[in-house]
C-alpha cells in the first residue's frame, strides 16, 4: 500500500505524519522532496515502507513531478477550511524560520503585519488547492481538514486507518512535543484582515 498526504503549507501536515508513524500507519515524511534522481526516489521509496505501507507527504509541485514513480494507492488530502488563517501563519513561519513551535518555545512576535504579502500567500494557497482538487477527482482519496484534525485525533487517525485498510492499535498515540502556531497576533490580524 503506497499512500500520499496531499498539502500546502500549514495544513498541520507534519503533525499528522508525526501521529501516523506513532501508530504504525507506515512511515509517512517528505521523502520525495527535491529528490534528484529517480534511483535516488525509488530508494527512499523502499526505506520508507514499514510492513508493506508506505507513506509520503507531498506537495503538489513535487507529485506532478514524481507521480509515474510513486506507484500511489491512495490519497489523504489535507487542507484548512480557514485558508486566511493558513495564509497569516505561512507568512509568519517565511518571516521567522519558525516551521515548528515546540512546547518548550515561545512563537517569535517580532514580524510585521503585511496585508499584501498574506493576500498574495493566500491566493497561492488557493490556486494548489485548486491543483491538488483537480488531480484528486478521479483518485481514491479522502479528504482531511486541519480543524478537525486538530479537535479530534483520535478520530482522524481512525478516519485514516479504515480509509487506508490498517489495523490501528486500541489504544492510539497523539501526544507529541509540537504546538499549534496560532496567538494573539493571529487572532489581531484576522480582524484586520477581514
Amino acid at each position: 500500500m503506497n499512500y500520499a498526504i496531499c498539502y500546502t503549507s500549514r495544513t498541520g501536515s507534519s503533525l499528522l505524519c508525526d501521529w501516523l508513524r506513532m501508530n504504525s500507519v507506515g512511515c509517512p515524511d517528505e521523502w520525495a522532496l527535491s529528490t534528484p534522481t529517480k534511483e535516488k526516489l525509488l530508494e527512499n521509496r523502499q526505506r520508507y515502507t514499514v510492513d508493506d505501507i508506505c507513506g509520503v507527504k507531498i506537495g503538489v509541485h513535487d507529485y506532478l513531478q514524481w507521480k509515474d514513480l510513486l506507484e500511489l494507492d491512495r490519497f489523504i488530502w489535507l487542507q484548512r477550511r480557514d485558508v486566511l488563517s493558513q495564509a497569516i501563519s505561512l507568512y509568519r513561519a517565511i518571516k521567522t524560520g519558525q516551521w515548528f513551535i515546540y512546547s518548550y518555545q515561545k512563537m517569535d512576535r517580532s514580524v510585521c503585519f503585511d496585508r499584501e504579502a498574506i493576500l498574495e500567500l493566500k491566493l497561492k494557497i488557493e490556486d494548489r488547492n485548486m491543483q491538488w482538487r483537480k488531480i484528486l477527482k478521479d483518485k481514491p482519496h479522502i479528504d482531511i481538514w486541519y480543524e478537525e484534525m486538530i479537535k479530534d485525533p483520535e478520530l482522524t487517525i481512525r478516519q485514516i486507518g479504515s480509509f487506508l485498510q490498517v489495523d490501528l492499535p486500541d489504544v492510539l498515540e497523539t501526544k507529541v512535543a509540537r504546538k499549534i502556531a496560532r496567538d494573539d497576533i493571529t487572532e489581531d490580524w484576522l480582524r484586520r484582515l477581514h
